[in-house]
């Protein structure tokens, strides 16, 4: 049984990632999947967030700050774009396409902003009100632009009341998919046909889907004393029965929908003597660390 549960869980964020992919054409493969609207954005387009503004009069500074960058020599003008949002108003420069390589956990952009960057950041202006030099962009990082929410509001583990969730599944993009927030969701959506309280947490470059959540007591801290040296040792235990069951049916945590394995070799002639599974894992909820952070101070 618990090799067909393996097999299913799988197959099914396999099937999401294939039938993406396939809506590109890749391989001359028959369309199966068209998306629309927020769907189709490209979600890998970074920029550098030039200023982030807050209070009454937000939006006025922000115009004028972008104006200010449209004259500035060395900066196309069309590149500079404003966004706002209920609390925020940011200024945005450039559009570079990132690619992220899982295997070194590095990410590359074209064309590279660190020129913009640099510029940007060093860039003054004298205070109207004191006449003194003022860098309002020092701050300047490059960013994912903001895009269309996607998924369902109610699913965003980000708003979810619980201090810890089972991690089942993360995407990210390749160079042949680059809407991994997308595929993410859809694979919520496809564990919540199924009976499953999923959900979906869209980072700066991962997306992961979640599964469940679980009160701070699901998990216990143990410490024990090493008979041997007598040091107390700190560790953590599972004690939900609930979420070990959980864990019991979604026993990997798959990344772009296929099961990857940690790969042990031997230490004498180097070669693979076992490939061990990559497991689901128990996960603090951003409540759940907004909650330990206090905790710790």
């Amino acid at each position: 049984m618990r090799t067909h549960r393996r097999r299913t869980a799988s197959a099914s964020a396999a099937v999401l990632a294939l039938t993406l992919l396939s809506a590109g054409g890749c391989n001359g493969q028959t369309t199966v999947f068209s998306p629309r609207g927020a769907e189709r954005q490209d979600e890998d387009i970074w920029g550098v967030r030039c200023i982030t503004l807050r209070g009454a009069n937000r939006v006025t500074v922000a115009r004028n700050y972008e104006k200010s960058l449209r004259t500035i020599r060395g900066l196309k003008p069309d590149q500079v774009q404003l966004f706002h949002d209920a609390k925020e108003s940011t200024v945005f420069y450039g559009r570079y396409r990132r690619r992220y390589d899982a295997a070194t956990g590095k990410s590359t952009y074209k064309p590279d902003p660190l020129r913009d960057l640099k510029l940007i950041r060093q860039l003054s202006f004298q205070d109207s009100r004191g006449g003194q030099a003022v860098w309002p962009f020092r701050l300047a990082d490059v960013e994912a632009l903001p895009t269309t929410p996607i998924g369902n509001p109610a699913w965003d583990l980000s708003v979810a009341d619980g201090y810890w969730t089972v991690h089942v599944g993360v995407f990210y993009n390749t160079g042949g998919m680059n809407r991994r927030k997308y595929v993410a969701t859809e694979y919520c959506k496809l564990l919540r046909e199924q009976g499953h309280e999923a959900y979906y947490h869209h980072g700066p470059v991962h997306s992961s889907v979640c599964v469940g959540l679980f009160p701070k007591s699901s998990i216990a801290d143990l410490t024990r004393e090493d008979p041997l040296s007598g040091v107390l040792r700190a560790t953590r235990k599972i004690v939900d029965p609930r979420m070990l069951a959980l864990m019991k049916k979604f026993p990997d945590s798959l990344q772009n929908g296929h099961r990857t394995y940690e790969i042990i070799r031997d230490s004498a002639t180097g070669e693979v003597s076992r490939r061990i599974p990559i497991p689901s894992f128990p996960a603090l909820t951003p409540q759940g660390e907004r909650l330990a952070e206090q905790a710790s101070r």
